[in-house]
């Protein structure tokens, strides 16, 4: 049975690996993921200013967007912001994760279906800049907090650093509410499929309607590697918990 009409992968890709030792901080693996990015588009740009259609160019862009970019949100999210969940400026970085997703999603969908060159131009043009703009807000975030270490580790050794900062308490928490619907459920699931072993998410929200497409996805993906059980969360709240199993533990 193929998952991709509700997901467009759910296959975990391979992290982009740092080039080079020195890129060991959080600020170093914004600028390198941003360095990344740009080497992708300025090629498209060159096209479109020659009047061509990218074809190849914005696959290989499109490819990366999702691979790396996205899947660094997505870390970002699971071991830097579960511990803020109500804190103001932690929500307008998750409203810049959801729309570097909206724009890779159009991005991908012009790729199949091309759009004027100008509009392409317009979207690669929105993309750097919020992009930018969001890394930059981001380190802007973490430097006011007292309990967030100045030497940020990259998001691929943050679980090896637990020990050393504690990134948040409980388990992880998905609001559907404050997600797009037309996105809700992908993001959703990106999010669980990156859990490890022994870790449990709640994903809530006011709709009990709205917890049914994430419970039946993840329930027809696997329930061998994954517990499920529903809970109530509050007045006018659903809840359903989902736990990544340890695979020794595993019936």
């Amino acid at each position: 049975m193929t998952m991709t009409s509700v997901l467009t992968s759910v296959a975990e890709p391979a992290r982009i690996s740092p080039r080079s030792p020195a890129i060991r901080t959080l600020a170093d693996e914004h600028a390198t993921l941003l360095r990344d990015v740009r080497r992708r588009t300025t090629p498209i740009l060159a096209l479109i200013d020659a009047h061509t259609w990218p074809a190849a160019e914005l696959d290989t862009l499109t490819a990366f967007l999702r691979a790396a970019v996205l899947r660094q949100m997505s870390d970002e999210d699971r071991l830097l912001f579960p511990g803020y969940q109500t804190a103001a400026s932690f929500r307008g970085l998750r409203a810049d994760h959801l729309r570097l997703h909206t724009l890779t999603q159009q991005l991908e969908q012009v790729s199949i279906d091309p759009c004027s060159l100008p509009l392409l131009a317009t979207l690669i043009d929105e993309f750097i800049g919020t992009l930018q703009r969001h890394l930059e807000e981001e380190l802007a975030v973490f430097a006011t907090r007292v309990d967030v270490p100045p030497d940020l580790p990259i998001t691929a050794e943050l679980p090896n650093r637990t020990a050393r900062w504690p990134l948040g308490s409980g388990d992880t928490l998905i609001v559907l509410d404050t997600l797009h619907i037309d996105q809700m459920v992908q993001l959703s699931i990106e999010r669980l499929l990156r859990m490890r072993p022994g870790e449990s998410a709640e994903v809530r929200s006011s709709n009990p309607d709205l917890l049914r497409p994430v419970w039946d996805w993840m329930r027809c993906y696997d329930t061998v590697g994954y517990g499920f059980s529903r809970t109530s969360s509050g007045p006018q709240q659903w809840a359903i918990r989902i736990t990544r199993r340890d695979a020794a533990l595993a019936p």
